[in-house]
């Protein structure tokens, strides 16, 4: 954010988030041991108006405890499949943007579990489970109030291209951050929306980052490879730090995605990492992490991803056991 006004901007974001609601109790989660869980409203559909219509008194008590919060709320409903919900919260400076992000998630948990149910953040709940994601949406304004990144349709000026171009370049070697858990890579995997090249384009939504370029002053850029259990400030962190180094560098990013950006990755980008230590491994040795954060910072975040990692190194899933168990 200091580097940001140091150029004369002003950061303006908000965090978009999906969980899911079990009717489940702290208690019945650990007597169940996370498994065979019991979905709140089963028969929820993508954007689905007819649920929201049914569980109106739940959407509606949610949105008023965070208004009471004074945690602005965009938009908040129904998602893809049972039990899911999503909220997207309002546009704010960069850090109100990340408390307002960390304070969500902190009192929407309390609110369901005070009902005797449970709401998960979990990038990757179940291997049937919809990928859960926590997209960041970013935009600058200059020191007169107009929007850095205002483009023409479908057409990004310069700045918002090389914006742009330094996340892409970076995200490699940065993915780390925004992508923290060794949960959070499950969800970068075949069936899942979720981009897992880094590309971009104009409002696609499987690509790395999506340009929203309308010509109407509400231009931005989304970043959507976080996952819901993203911390806030980490990903807000790399986003923008990412941006303003490709501004700063002049980085033209790779040509637009047109079609599935799952799958498609611009000639001569890296492929992203496919796991936490692999993650933490290119974070470790990349020097725009250490220009941008701090050799400090970066040694001990890394030390810790590493533990993070091989804290799960043995656990066993019941599909591994189902795969193997009687056949290896």
């Amino acid at each position: 954010l200091a580097r940001a006004a140091a150029r004369g901007f002003d950061v303006r974001a908000a965090f978009e988030f999906e969980w899911l609601v079990f009717n489940e109790t702290a208690d019945s989660l650990r007597a169940k041991r996370y498994t065979a869980l019991d979905a709140w409203a089963p028969d929820n559909r993508c954007w689905d108006a007819q649920s929201a219509a049914i569980h109106a008194d739940v959407v509606s008590a949610q949105q008023d405890m965070l208004e009471a919060a004074d945690i602005g709320v965009f938009g908040l409903g129904m998602e893809l499949g049972a039990g899911c919900m999503e909220a997207t919260l309002a546009a704010t400076g960069g850090l109100r943007a990340a408390d307002d992000a960390t304070f969500f998630k902190l009192a929407s948990r309390a609110f369901f579990r005070r009902r005797g149910q449970t709401a998960c953040f979990m990038a990757q709940s179940d291997a049937n489970a919809p990928g859960l994601s926590g997209h960041i949406q970013l935009s600058l304004t200059d020191s007169e109030g107009a929007n850095v990144f205002r483009s023409a349709p479908a057409q990004l000026n310069e700045r918002a291209r090389h914006f742009i171009g330094g996340v892409l370049r970076l995200l490699p070697e940065l993915i780390a951050l925004p992508l923290h858990t060794v949960n959070a890579y499950r969800r970068l995997s075949p069936g899942n929306w979720a981009p897992r090249t880094p590309t971009w384009s104009y409002g696609g939504y499987t690509t790395a980052v999506r340009a929203v370029a309308n010509d109407a002053g509400s231009d931005r850029l989304e970043f959507r490879i976080p996952g819901a259990d993203v911390n806030p400030y980490l990903g807000l962190a790399m986003f923008l730090g990412a941006g303003l180094w490709g501004m700063e560098q002049g980085v033209e990013p790779v040509a637009a995605t047109v079609g599935d950006g799952r799958t498609h990755s611009g000639e001569g980008v890296a492929a992203l990492p496919r796991d936490l230590l692999a993650a933490a491994d290119a974070l470790a040795v990349s020097a725009a992490a250490r220009a941008l954060f701090g050799a400090p910072f970066i040694d001990a975040f890394v030390a810790s991803r590493r533990h993070e990692f091989d804290a799960l190194r043995r656990a066993v899933s019941a599909e591994e056991k189902q795969r193997y168990f009687e056949f290896a």
